[in-house]
């Protein structure tokens, strides 16, 4: 929460100083910062108070109020920049409340509620800016007049001088989400770390975007048995808390991601348009007798605002809610991934689902649609997207099983994808192996006989020769994306998603997925001809998206030319099951492409590639043999399934 003392026209900071600049910003009118110099300015008046020894150490001697209109306070945090060094950085800190005992401290201590307080790092355009439409105010004396009070044991007398401080409601949503504090990596010593530069200034964080962990005190909405209910955070732990529901008895342990918090569900409303809202549609909203967020369904728009007019619960009576005071059921779910997540480690029993219903046959695009590019052979066969729509911009890979090789600190170099072909089981123009099916069905289905139902596939064809570790061939299949469809920067997400990959069945290929060197623990290696639950998670860290684990690793011989196999993960959603079903080319020496290149580049559509490949006999030296494009011929077809 931004919390901050405001009137109708203004909202005020604080900034401590020396006896010098603060005289010369009084006498100009302006303020005077150190040339050269970065400032530090806070709404909170105990944190500056602490921070200055309510002013009594050394250039800390005064202390300006800093009063700027609400415009010009957005214009100047929208000037915030996600890169090092920006003029602007935000940088939350414990929020801090009179009472503490010690002199060092201020006689102020953490809050209770433990909120967090922001201050704003600004130097150059910035500052300027800022400097210009501030106007000046000497509270010195009130802050040494708390100061003289504290040592006294007279807190009640601080408190009472001491401005009310509010949450801040009027920056709009792109502004918040610039603002609002990522989840940050702890040191490993433990604590938080602030650094000095060279000069003595604060060296700042640079978070940008909601942390919506939950505190203990929060009014929350937590699952229970598959619904949300209202609930208050008793104690907060690791990864979940133990949660008091209203109207029961007893605290239950909750997991953090079907946890819905209050700053969680603002931010989400002031994110989310109105034209997804209707009436009967299910929603968030705050109830006004106890200002918390509970579930509730619109009734009406009100005819005379923008207001909505909403029931919570069968039985009562309707009220008219602020439009930022609701959001949609559908799309917190569709952002947050709540309710889909478990914790552990990854390897466990999977949870059966329903098998995903094949949809009716819809006619899309055909084998003579024209590829996307002109080099390399991309082509969705889904008239509803294109290859260039399943490129996640947030984390930088495809949404689907990306051949990649762990780099550290999250990332995942990719080798370069020559061909991309996306589609699906309803278009009717390939057939996964009977086989494969077989195994998902019989290990994430509770029909275990199924083996007709709906599908992703993907057919992917990579140079990985500059990523394959020898001699073992070592890399990753990175599934990230394709779990996490739709992923905010900052942004955590958690999933066990089963996942697995199949040697082809011929002779000669069966074999060309090897086994590690040496046996990997828990899900670190890609399960070899079965499936079983990886973790798959997403997170923030240094200023990036990152995918983690170092998971998913499949081994190969490098000598090998061409590595052909198929590969398949769950999401195992019982509202929204998937599969992902995908055949995949990894040619492990980059002269070996030469041939394969070739005839993409001179390959138009779907059928001149497939029809190129079948004919042409050199490619089968190139890639060492004939089986990948039998494999690859009968996939591409419209034959009935069958089970050879």
């Amino acid at each position: 929460q931004l919390l901050v003392s405001s009137t109708a026209d203004s909202v005020r900071l604080y900034h401590a100083l020396n006896d010098d600049l603060a005289d010369q910003s009084l006498k100009k009118g302006q303020l005077v910062p150190k040339p050269k110099s970065r400032i530090v300015v806070s709404p909170s008046f105990v944190w500056i108070g602490y921070r200055s020894g309510w002013a009594t150490k050394k250039n800390q001697e005064r202390v300006l109020a800093l009063d700027i209109t609400h415009s010009k306070f957005e214009s100047i945090l929208n000037l915030i920049e996600a890169k090092k060094g920006a003029d602007i950085i935000p940088q939350w800190d414990p929020s801090r409340e009179i009472g503490g005992k010690s002199r060092k401290d201020g006689f102020t201590k953490k809050s209770a509620d433990k909120f967090r307080c922001l201050q704003l790092g600004i130097k150059g355009e910035a500052l300027e800016k800022f400097k210009a439409e501030a106007k000046v105010i000497d509270l010195t004396s009130e802050f040494k007049k708390v100061g003289s009070l504290l040592p006294k044991g007279k807190q009640k007398e601080a408190i009472a001088m001491a401005p009310e401080e509010k949450e801040y409601k009027k920056l709009s949503a792109d502004v918040m989400s610039k603002l609002l504090p990522a989840q940050r990596q702890k040191p490993r010593g433990g604590g938080e770390k602030r650094t000095k530069s060279s000069k003595g200034e604060e060296a700042y964080g640079n978070s940008k975007t909601p942390s919506f962990q939950p505190r203990v005190g929060d009014k929350v909405l937590a699952i229970y048995e598959g619904e949300y209910y209202p609930a208050e955070v008793f104690q907060v732990s690791k990864r979940s808390a133990r949660v008091i529901f209203e109207g029961y008895e007893g605290k239950y342990n909750v997991n953090e991601s079907k946890i819905l918090t209050k700053a969680q569900l603002s931010f989400f409303a002031r994110s989310s348009g109105s034209s997804d809202i209707t009436p009967s549609t299910k929603v968030f909203a705050v109830r006004p007798k106890d200002d918390s967020w509970h579930p509730a369904q619109v009734q009406k728009r009100d005819p005379k605002s923008s207001a909505l007019i909403v029931s919570f619960g069968s039985g009562t009576e309707p009220i008219v809610c602020p439009r930022e005071n609701v959001v949609s059921q559908e799309f917190v779910l569709s952002k947050a991934s709540l309710g889909e997540q478990k914790g552990g480690k990854g390897g466990g029993n999977m949870r059966k689902i329903d098998a995903p219903k094949e949809a009716s046959m819809k006619k899309g695009a055909g084998y003579q649609t024209p590829k996307e590019g002109s080099t390399n052979f991309y082509l969705s066969l889904d008239p509803d997207n294109k290859v260039v729509d399943m490129l996640n911009p947030i984390l930088c890979l495809y949404k689907c099983g990306v051949p990649a090789r762990y780099g550290g600190r999250g990332g995942y170099p990719m080798g370069e994808i020559l061909t991309l072909v996306h589609t699906s089981s309803s278009q009717g123009c390939v057939q996964a192996p009977y086989w494969v099916k077989k195994i998902i069905a019989q290990s994430c289905f509770k029909n275990t006989n199924a083996a007709k139902f709906a599908y992703e596939f993907v057919w992917l064809v990579s140079d990985v020769s500059g990523i394959a570790k020898a001699p073992d061939g070592c890399i990753n299949m990175v599934h990230h994306a394709w779990v996490h469809l739709d992923v905010f920067p900052g942004q955590r997400k958690f999933s066990n998603t089963p996942v697995g990959g199949f040697n082809l069945r011929e002779e000669k290929w069966n074999g060309r997925l090897t086994k590690p060197l040496k046996q990997g623990k828990g899900d670190r290696d890609l399960p070899l001809n079965r499936i079983a639950s990886h973790r798959v998670s997403v997170h923030g860290q240094g200023g990036a998206m990152a995918c983690s684990p170092n998971n998913a690793k499949i081994y190969f011989d490098t000598k090998q030319p061409l590595i052909a196999f198929w590969s398949a993960a769950i999401d195992n959603s019982p509202s929204k099951p998937r599969v992902l079903i995908q055949l995949n080319w990894l040619f492990t020496k980059s002269n070996a492409t030469n041939g394969y290149q070739a005839i993409i580049q001179q390959s138009k559509t779907l059928e001149d590639l497939l029809g190129n490949l079948l004919k042409d006999t050199k490619i089968e030296k190139d890639i060492g043999g004939r089986t990948p494009l039998d494999v690859l011929g009968r996939t591409f077809t419209e034959s009935k399934d069958t089970k050879n």
